[in-house]
């Protein structure tokens, strides 16, 4: 059984040769993609803007002057940003019984509203999350509707840079 295995000196030279130049190939093939998987990790940390660290804030009163809405949006730029709204009413008190949606309108395009439903915690805020599509200036209108069905609106505009 001895006589069929190959041992290093029962090797042909030939065979020899091919291993030692595989074995190279496969090492200069390693370092090829390990060297292209470095520079597309640094290329990309090079092209990415800092993140922003502030967002856009406004306060003001429904166009009927029954509620006064607080809205902040963070980051408040391209993309998924947080939405949060604070609802007082005429005399600076939370109102109970009250949804509200927002609506956010490109001004620079035509295009559809994107509709974001705002989720309450109880206590006269609500918060959701929803994106500008595009950079350029956009309209954000923010609707409170009433138990009795009555909506109430106002509208505050931001500009959304890349």
């Amino acid at each position: 059984m001895d006589r069929h295995l190959v041992t290093p000196e029962r090797r042909p030279q030939g065979a020899l040769h091919l291993l030692t130049r595989h074995r190279w190939l496969a090492l200069l093939s390693l370092s090829i993609l390990l060297l292209a998987g470095c520079s597309s990790v640094a290329g990309d940390a090079t092209v990415a803007p800092p993140p922003p660290t502030s967002g856009f804030s406004s306060t003001q009163q429904t166009s009927d002057n029954k509620f006064q809405i607080k809205l902040n949006v963070t980051p408040d730029h391209l993309g998924l940003n947080n939405f949060d709204v604070t609802v007082m009413n005429q005399n600076g008190k939370p109102n109970s019984d009250i949804t509200v949606t927002l609506y956010l309108d490109s001004l620079d395009m035509d295009m559809s509203e994107e509709i974001i439903y705002m989720l309450p915690d109880g206590n006269n805020h609500f918060a959701s999350q929803g994106g500008f599509m595009m950079a350029g200036h956009w309209a954000i209108r923010v609707q409170v509707r009433t138990a009795d069905n009555m909506t109430h609106e106002c509208q505050m505009k931001t500009l959304i840079n890349t």
